[in-house]
């Protein structure tokens, strides 16, 4: 004879296993963010080895994503610094 689980069991389980999809996917965000920053770290410090190999550990995209990111930061630090000197 087989049971049969109850509904609720059920739900409950589809929605843990929901629930661990996402967090595995925020944390993989955090992850890339948290490599991102450490990049950014040793750049302002100078280190192009260590921001090298640094950057070496991340995706195609999400590389294009912090070349993107660092463009816009430096023309937004150029408009700023534009912006001072009048």
């Amino acid at each position: 004879m087989t049971e049969q689980r109850p509904e609720w069991l059920a739900n409950l389980h589809k929605a843990i296993g929901e629930a661990g999809q996402q967090l595995q996917q925020a944390l993989g965000q955090a992850a890339r963010t948290a490599k991102a920053q450490e990049a950014m770290g040793w750049a302002f410090r100078g280190e192009v080895e260590r921001t090298t190999t640094t950057l070496a550990d991340l995706s195609d995209d999400h590389l294009r994503e912090i070349a993107a990111a660092a463009e816009m930061l430096s023309t937004a630090a150029d408009s700023v610094l534009t912006s001072r000197r009048d």
